[in-house]
This record gives C-alpha cells, structure tokens and sequence, in this order.
C-alpha cells in the first residue's frame, strides 16, 4: 500500500485470509505483525473473491480456509466437487504461486483438484493447538522468503506532533545524553526530533545507544540502537533495531510499539477499505 499522508512508503507482507481461523486472536496477530506479517481477516465466500486486493505485489499472500468456505456458502454434500473446482479455477488465475488452501478433509477427488492445478494445498487442521504464529510462519516462509530469511518491508507511524512523547537518547560509550521527540516508528527503527541542531551533531553515524521512551502509562527502553542517519539541518536522527531481538528490545517494549503500529493500520483499513 501506498498511504499518502507520508506516513507509509510500502505495506508489510500482506496475508489475506479467507476464513482465517477463529483462535488467532489480536495477541496472535501483533506477534506475527513483529515478524513483519500482517494478517487481514476476509469473511468472504467464493461470490466475493472478486473484492480481493488486485495482486501486482510481491508483498501479498492468499490463505484459503476450505473448510469454512464450505460451511460459509452452505455446500451441500453433492456440490462439494464443483465448487471446489469453481474455487480452484479462481485462485489458479488468481496469484497461485502465493496462494495457500488449507483443509482438514482427506479426499482425493477434493486433494486432485487442487494438486492438478499446481496450487499449495495442505490437508491438515493446523489450528488445534496454540502455536499459530509459528504455523503462519512456516507457512508463509517459501512465499515471502530470500535465503530462508521473511522480506521486511518499510512500514513507518508517523506520530508528531499529534502524538508527542519525550525520549532520552544516551550514548553508550562516550555518555553522551540527550532529549527529544519521538517523531515515528517503524518495525525496524525510529525517528528522534531534537531541539536543535546541536544535539544531532553530539552523535555520529553507528553509535550504540540506548532510549527511553516516556508515554502517559509508562517508560520504554530500549537498550541497544544503532544511529543510521543524523540530518542536522531538520534536527533529526535516525536510529534502527531488531524488534524480534530480546537484548535490543525487550518484549514489553516491542509489544507495545507494535500494538501501536497495530492498530493505527486497523484504523487504516476501517477507514479506507482493505489495505
């Protein structure tokens, strides 16, 4: 997606799920959202496939709960074969290399409709215990994978100055110590604006450094960044970190910023429609 108020440059990698599984909750959700996987619940049948995201990205995946289709469209039990194949006609012209049909039903005839068009379709109920975000990650990694490693993409919060919150950044090393405000974030970094320029140039490039975060119900630390990028002119610093990184960003922390990126694109979506 592009967001045109400046705040989003590129979606996170997209999971439209049709018919997601009812025990994925939100706490589900924002950990996979950690992991730069955004998962948008579909309750659609087979007549509103047409209403999914046009597909012209590398950042979007098709998930396809059958089980729940069937039920949803209220299948009887000899027109199960032809609808499977209505939806499998569909999703075959419909980004099949991104596309996942899932089904705890074992049936060759339902499994050959599918496979014969070269579509991922699991036969197994994935969802009978609690661990789904490590399901949905297994799931998606040969879809949005490089080298066994998931793609980040560039998702940015634009908070100032209607959300304003103080933060301490203090060098490591040197102890150099600063105060500004928290301009944005993003599931990689922040951004720091600084009360002037001087306070930028008190830091360089690749300095470690830790911060502190100050909002109405708590502090938030983060204790290991890196400075990436100082523009003195606009008083700004750049600082970057791994959220899924404990010694970086400890869970309560990386939770919360998450939440917070979490529910700003919820907002998003109710707004303007599907991302």
């Amino acid at each position: 997606m592009i967001f045109k108020n400046g705040e989003v440059t590129i979606s996170p990698n997209t999971i439209y799920w049709i018919k997601m599984p009812v025990n994925i909750g939100e706490d589900d959700q924002i950990e996979l959202l950690k992991n730069d996987i955004l998962v948008i619940d579909c309750n659609y049948g087979l007549e509103d496939f047409e209403k999914l995201i046009n597909p012209n990205n590398n950042h979007i995946a098709y998930f396809y709960n059958l089980d729940a289709l069937l039920q949803r469209d209220k299948v009887k039990k000899e027109n199960v074969y032809n609808y499977c194949n209505q939806v499998a006609k569909f999703i075959s012209e419909y980004l099949p290399q991104r596309s996942v049909i899932h089904t705890f039903t074992i049936d060759n005839n339902i499994s050959s409709i599918f496979r014969s068009k070269g579509l991922i379709y699991i036969e197994k109920n994935l969802f009978t215990n609690s661990n789904a975000v490590s399901i949905v990650l297994n799931l998606i990694k040969p879809i949005f994978s490089e080298g066994n490693r998931i793609r980040r993409s560039s998702l940015r919060l634009g908070l100032y100055p209607d959300v304003k919150y103080k933060v301490e950044i203090q060098e490591m090393t040197k102890g150099v110590m600063k105060q500004g405000m928290l301009k944005d974030i993003s599931l990689s970094g922040i951004g720091l604006l600084m009360h002037d320029n001087s306070d930028v140039s008190a830091f360089s490039l690749k300095d470690n450094v830790q911060l502190k975060i100050y909002t109405p119900s708590s502090v938030l630390k983060i204790f290991s960044s890196l400075v990436t990028r100082l523009d003195p002119e606009k008083k700004e610093i750049g600082i970057n970190y791994n959220i899924l990184d404990n010694h970086m960003v400890k869970d309560e922390t990386a939770h919360y910023l998450t939440k917070l990126i979490f529910y700003w694109i919820k907002d998003i979506i109710k707004e303007y429609g599907k991302i």
